[in-house]
């Protein structure tokens, strides 16, 4: 374990009788085991590292994210992290975006199902969170959105939560950004969202002058910009402890602390607030970055209660998850040179799962199995070697010359066996390998849904948000803006397997064979307003049903 330390300071006061507080927060954790750099983290050896400092009586503090999404969290809905919260004893959380389910369904069919009986015999979050939250033993914060249904805070928070600590009284608030409201399954007409500025002005002056608080703390989940207007804009407001970035940092703006203290239990903040006994004014706050390295020991206890669900995630591993009525290629001598079958598949899921972008391109190192998976049942272990990591999609504007620079790149290495190779849907192009890198590509054959390339207009990619970092050769993705970001997307794997069960799902209300067959929209959504209000008894039977896969090569590249 290993810190590093910034300290704020107050005014000097001289001779004054002072006394401390220790704050630990943490933010955005997904997975529960170690990852192989270092800081390694990992939930058990994190945990650990939150105890090193009980004899310090800490307030601990969670700003939000941790139910999903993780492969493990796909099949547990999040119950492996109850144990983990509780060893971490935290005192106060903040709802995050991925507390209240993104699922596949929110974008490729929210309008089908709104308004409809069907709707509640589908798992769309919301249920799952208040499961969840009834078995924890803290309180969650939502300050600035309401149910109207209810007319309580979204999720069944608290607006505000008072903490004593000695003699000092600690204000809490639970802000979130508007603009991840609208990634929820959540019917936004059935929320009200109130803007963070006016309310969080508002609660903490409330709080000071009503309550007696004498020191406001806002948790937030929102992206840095929003808490540095928080910062900038709300005096009555002390301390700032953030997520949703998955980041370590630490800022100052207008006096006052704005921190996010890492991710995925790989870090956490220790906070050492120094205040005046007798008028509790805060004389100093140093804060330690601790990171969770591979010499701390890992706590016995959640070692224990981790792999029960590890035991029931190695089971769901045999899960069939589709029937494949053909081999489907994923050698890497096959992805990493030509147009495969596993590729349009994957490709087209992309495309799916966003329904307004124009075409997908994947780079083929992304498709790790290096194997070809034969006809017959797909298991659920076959996709995640597939597929074995949690990455992000995204969207975003790319023009007609820089989606040919970027095909450009894709074969540029051609015949190697190169992971910037592209698999693509929506999109189709010839090139020739005999010509020199940077030329290849013939722009004239270039289709985008099937009409020709335009070189000036703006279409919408769904990618990896890998290669929108430029990484594979893919430079000119850096030039795009963002239309869609990670948030509002989801990670590959979590896309390929919603399609599936959005398949059984079909055949649960049309009780018909229904087969991939590579073309965008495949899934005939206006029968599902028809079939829906009358088959929703047959949902509980789509466990019953199992997805046929066929993809087939489609001439999307030609050499």
């Amino acid at each position: 374990m290993n810190a590093n330390v910034i300290t704020q300071n107050g005014p000097d006061s001289g001779d004054i009788q002072y006394e401390s507080l220790c704050i630990l927060h943490f933010n955005d954790c997904y997975n529960v085991e170690p990852c192989d750099k270092e800081p390694v983290g990992g939930a058990a050896r994190f945990v650990n590292a939150l105890h090193q400092f009980d004899h310090l009586d800490p307030l601990i503090l969670f700003s939000g994210d941790i139910i999903a999404p993780s492969i493990m969290s796909s099949f547990t809905k999040g119950e492996q992290m109850l144990p983990v919260l509780e060893r971490c004893n935290v005192h106060c959380a903040l709802f995050g975006n991925h507390e209240f389910g993104s699922d596949f369904f929110s974008y490729s069919f929210r309008n089908e199902f709104t308004n409809n009986n069907a709707m509640n015999l589908i798992d769309f979050g919301l249920d799952c969170l208040l499961a969840f939250v009834a078995r924890t033993n803290f309180p969650w914060l939502m300050s600035n959105v309401i149910d109207k249904n209810t007319g309580l805070p979204l999720g069944g928070g608290k607006i505000t939560h008072i903490i004593e600590k000695g003699d000092l009284k600690i204000g809490l608030i639970g802000l979130i950004e508007e603009e991840w409201l609208s990634t929820l399954v959540l019917d936004e007409d059935d929320i009200k969202y109130t803007d963070f500025v006016p309310e969080g002005r508002r609660l903490a002056k409330t709080l000071k002058e009503e309550n007696g608080v004498h020191f406001v703390i806002a948790l937030t989940h929102m992206r840095t910009h929003n808490d540095i207007r928080l910062a900038e804009q709300v005096e009555e407001v002390d301390l700032i402890l953030g997520g949703h970035d998955h980041v370590y940092e630490i800022r100052k703006v207008n006096g006052k602390l704005v921190i996010k203290s890492g991710t995925d239990f790989r870090q956490f903040s220790k906070l050492t607030l120094v205040y005046d006994h007798g008028n509790h004014k805060i004389r100093d706050i140093q804060v330690d970055e601790i990171n969770i390295t591979s010499d701390i020991g890992e706590d016995p206890y959640l070692i224990t209660e981790l792999n029960k669900f590890k035991t029931v995630l190695e089971e769901k591993m045999e899960n069939t998850v589709a029937i494949l009525d053909c081999d489907l290629d994923g050698r890497f001598s096959s992805v990493r040179t030509k147009e495969t079958n596993l590729g349009n598949l994957i490709t087209d899921v992309m495309l799916y799962a966003v329904p307004d972008a124009d075409f997908a391109l994947l780079n083929s190192g992304t498709l790790r199995s290096d194997r070809i998976h034969p006809k017959g049942a797909l298991k659920m272990r076959d996709l995640v070697n597939i597929l074995p990591y949690m990455e992000s999609l995204l969207v975003i504007n790319i023009d007609g010359r820089q989606t040919y620079r970027a095909l450009e790149n894709g074969v540029s290495q051609f015949p190697k066996f190169e992971g910037r190779f592209p698999q693509v849907s929506g999109i189709s192009f010839k090139f020739d390998p005999s010509k020199p890198s940077g030329s290849r590509v013939d722009i004239n054959s270039i289709m985008i849904q099937g009409e020709p390339l335009v070189e000036d207009k703006i279409y919408k990619m769904v990618t990896k948000e890998f290669i929108v970092q430029g990484k594979d050769g893919y430079e000119v993705l850096k030039e795009c803006s963002i239309y869609k970001n990670t948030e509002q997307c989801l990670t590959l794997l979590q896309a390929v397997n919603e399609y599936l069960e959005t398949y059984k799902l079909i055949q649960a209300l049309n009780d018909n064979s229904i087969i991939s067959n590579g073309k965008k929209n495949s899934i005939r959504r206006n029968s599902l307003k028809i079939i829906l209000p009358q088959a929703a008894a047959n949902l509980k039977n789509s466990n019953d049903y199992v997805c046929h896969l066929n993809p087939q090569m489609e001439n999307r590249i030609i050499i």
